[in-house]
């Protein structure tokens, strides 16, 4: 079916108005249920734009599955009027989705299952708005697999707070170049062999564990219907 420009656009907006919507009926519900200041309230995303690219996407390059930060870079929100969180404090610090469980925990005082390691860290220190934490630098990793067996450097991105190596060839400088437009591999080489390097470790410390599966367990009293995808089954060959 043809989809005319304005139609498309229409349809992007109108996702968003409903997200507003729907967002401004949780707070009002947390207000009227008297828990609004003692909640913890975050607001994010899973991944960055699909079909509203060509309409706006903040100079990123990318969309959604791309190893370009347009395509996983996402808004976090988080209100807390209890724990100081309800001043307005923007964040500049890369951090990644992997740090949102370590980080609730140590908010609310909970403790992490014995035996577990987190692949994240709490980043407590940095959404104190009383805290200006000397923050160290880190690199995290992000991939598109939507594959059996995961393929080294498919679709991957290293990140660091001011770089990014796009599937170990390509290096920008993110705060020069956000839009990803100028590949400098060739004038920091050593920017370069670094994040390499720490890919490599990531990828040997994960790669024992791509055989393992993950089970699903169905067929629960309360739910004696259960619709699988194609994306809950193993291909055999």
């Amino acid at each position: 079916m043809y989809e005319s420009e304005s139609n498309r656009v229409a349809a992007f907006y109108g996702m968003i108005t409903n997200i507003d919507d729907n967002v401004g009926k949780t707070r009002a519900l947390l207000k009227e249920l008297g828990v609004q200041d003692n909640t913890i309230f975050i607001f994010t995303t899973d991944n960055g734009t699909a079909a509203g690219r060509q309409i706006f996407n903040a100079g990123m390059r990318g969309q959604k599955g791309s190893e370009y930060d347009g395509g996983h870079r996402v808004p976090f929100f988080m209100h807390w009027p209890n724990g100081g969180m309800d001043k307005l404090k923007k964040i500049d610090t890369i951090c990644h989705a992997i740090d949102i469980a370590p980080t609730l925990l140590d908010l609310t005082g909970g403790k992490k299952p014995k035996g577990y390691q987190f692949d994240g860290i709490s980043i407590r220190k940095v959404l104190d708005t009383k805290d200006r934490a000397d923050w160290p630098d880190r690199m995290l990793v992000t991939d598109s697999q939507r594959v059996r067996d995961p393929i080294k450097w498919k679709q991957s991105s290293v990140m660091s707070q001011g770089w990014r190596l796009v599937n170990g060839e390509e290096l920008y400088h993110i705060d020069k170049d956000p839009g990803q437009a100028k590949n400098v591999a060739g004038e920091h080489p050593d920017r370069l062999a670094e994040m390499i390097a720490f890919y490599d470790t990531w990828w040997a410390e994960l790669e024992p564990t791509f055989a393992e599966t993950t089970e699903l367990h169905v067929g629960h009293k309360d739910h004696p219907v259960v619709s699988l995808t194609s994306h809950d089954w193993i291909q055999k060959i």
